[in-house]
């Protein structure tokens, strides 16, 4: 994938449990996962609901496929003070800046859900 490009990928689930999944992190508010690129110099970091969402996320009994979106970018970036390898100064209008060119792996990043993790997936970022 290109740097500063987004995809859209699925994260498959099999729910072998024969009921329905109701998932609640412990102040009862619906748990939520995203995906985020990483690697020994950027650590893979996703944003989780900030307001409490009151009614779970269900996942179906048998195979669930829900899509997921992320991007070669950074998490976050600065618009004043010291920028640092993992959160560098912000482009103009704000914009957070595309990844530098390399290896990465696609991490699972859980916000209360109690699923397993997934064995991160190898993503090569090139120039964009």
């Amino acid at each position: 994938m290109r740097a500063g490009q987004s995809m859209t990928a699925s994260v498959v689930i099999d729910n072998d449990t024969g009921s329905a999944m109701n998932l609640t992190d412990s102040h009862g508010c619906r748990s939520s996962f995203a995906v985020a690129l990483g690697n020994a110099e950027i650590s893979p970091t996703a944003g989780a609901y900030t307001v409490c969402v009151a009614h779970p996320l269900t996942i179906a009994p048998g195979r669930s496929q829900l899509p997921v979106s992320f991007g070669a970018t950074y998490s976050s970036c600065l618009t004043f003070g010291t920028a640092t390898a993992t959160q560098p100064h912000c482009l103009a209008e704000g914009r957070i800046p595309p990844l530098p060119k390399g290896e990465y792996k696609l991490y699972f990043v859980d916000h209360g859900t109690g699923l397993p993790s997934p064995n991160p997936i190898p993503i090569l970022v090139a120039s964009a």
